[in-house]
């Protein structure tokens, strides 16, 4: 393994096109994040809470993959680190859901299994 391996490239940044791709990834995943967000709140007020509670907390972390990728665009010098947060986050909210899937199909089965 190399020494320099988790050293963040100082001083490095993303070129013109590169955050343009960058500043549509941060727009789109704030619009997943906002959606998520109101369709938990919508859950929680007409169907099954914890739903909704996983919904709001997906939205809210892509929110925050957001910020990251923004910073990406607006800073100078730190392009390497907030990118790395901001896949840091994303991997986050992809096991969030991962793991809310695979819970609402055990319960699903379950619940079949209950009522057969």
């Amino acid at each position: 393994m190399d020494e320099n391996e988790n050293q963040p490239a100082a001083g490095y940044e993303f070129t013109v096109p590169q955050n343009v791709i960058i500043q549509k990834t941060a727009t789109y995943t704030k619009l997943w994040g906002i959606i998520s967000i109101v369709l938990g709140a919508l859950q929680i007020l007409l169907g099954p809470l914890p739903a909704g509670i996983v919904s709001i907390v997906i939205g809210l972390v892509f929110v925050g993959v957001a910020g990251s990728l923004k910073a990406v665009v607006v800073t100078e010098g730190n392009d390497i680190d907030h990118m790395m947060a901001a896949l840091k986050k994303l991997g986050n909210a992809f096991l969030i859901q991962v793991i809310a899937m695979v819970a609402a199909v055990v319960v699903g089965i379950l619940a079949a299994s209950a009522a057969a």
